[in-house]
């Protein structure tokens, strides 16, 4: 009896203590961790812009509705609005899913749902103040140079690219490069129909002494571009203090590769002399040159036919159709023009 309870004992044991390992480390049983919900924080640089396919990062912010279609209402869980009751009203976000859409409350409380569907785009009707905000503190009281205007694709439209005249609201195509420009203010421009995301009527307004009252999109093809450069103010303007600098490093790179330039003449003269160097600088070659010489005055052939033979190396290069320069051996022998 007692033998049969040790065996009893060390078997109970084994189970308990024994595990399988895998290069010497233990395999535990892992217990499964509660995955946190990870809302978006948002950043009041986009208006109504969807994050994993919903807009859960507006919840909490206010919105202004600047217009609504005409015969549009929406139902609350206690009455139906009409487009005068909602148009010109701030709203705020309170929630958004796939299921209902986005649910705005009205300062009274009562809350109304946006089913969305494959038209609808809240930019066409809706702006968070906090975008609208935020424009205003990034530009108010910038001056700024206008100094590129936006890339137009052939399979888009100029809607959002440009500077618009205020009166005609229609893009001016005439505007000269590095003008100088007041910003004015941030408005919403209610004609303009946004299709992508990303698109929303909020414009910053601008004037020109010579020009005079224009506006221009916070939307741009170019920002929205890997390539666009990161100081461009809306892949339009630089700011005047930004345009300087850019002035004077441009200005001094100039100057450095102006001096490298004198220096790589100067050093040719001393390899081949004044006359051949003046020559070379006005595009003409002379019989006799090297290969270096002969680059420097008819710059890289678009090809080289070379051959080889018991005597040395022949080259042609070729220029075009009427232009060939011949080298025995790296010597300019015959010239063909």
């Amino acid at each position: 009896m007692k033998k049969w309870f040790v065996i009893l004992f060390l078997f109970l044991s084994l189970l308990s203590y024994s595990q399988i390992t895998i290069l010497g480390e233990s395999i535990k049983e892992k217990t499964p961790k509660e995955t946190k919900k990870e809302i978006p924080i948002y950043d009041s640089l986009s208006n109504f812009i969807k994050i994993n396919d919903k807009y859960e990062h507006l919840i909490g912010q206010r919105v202004f509705c600047y217009k609504m279609p005409l015969g549009c209402y929406f139902s609350s869980d206690s009455r139906s609005y009409f487009k005068q009751e909602i148009e010109g009203k701030y709203f705020s976000i309170i929630k958004s899913d796939n299921k209902y859409g986005i649910a705005f409350k009205f300062e009274n409380n009562d809350i109304f749902h946006i089913s969305e569907s494959l038209s609808f785009n809240p930019n066409n009707y809706f702006i968070v103040e906090g975008y609208f905000e935020k424009a205003k503190a990034l530009y108010v009281g910038k001056l700024l140079v206008f100094v590129k205007d936006d890339r137009v694709f052939e399979n888009n439209s100029d809607r959002f690219n440009g500077l618009f005249n205020m009166e005609t609201r229609k893009r001016d195509k005439t505007i000269k490069i590095n003008t100088l420009w007041n910003f004015t203010g941030v408005s919403i421009e209610e004609n303009a129909y946004c299709i992508l995301d990303d698109e929303n009527p909020v414009v910053l307004t601008l004037s020109n002494e010579d020009y005079g009252e224009y506006y221009c999109f916070l939307r741009s093809e170019d920002i929205n571009c890997d390539k666009a450069p990161k100081n461009y103010i809306l892949g339009k303007f630089l700011t005047y203090e930004d345009y300087v600098k850019k002035e004077e490093a441009d200005l001094a790179k100039a100057k450095e590769r102006e001096e490298k330039e004198q220096q790589r003449i100067q050093a040719l003269v001393k390899k081949y002399g004044q006359s051949n160097v003046n020559l070379a600088l006005q595009g003409s070659v002379k019989i006799g040159w090297n290969k270096e010489l002969c680059r420097e005055a008819w710059g890289e052939p678009n090809s080289i036919n070379r051959t080889t033979t018991t005597y040395g190396v022949h080259e042609q290069w070729v220029y075009s159709t009427s232009r060939y320069l011949y080298f025995d051996d790296g010597v300019l022998t015959a010239i063909q023009e």
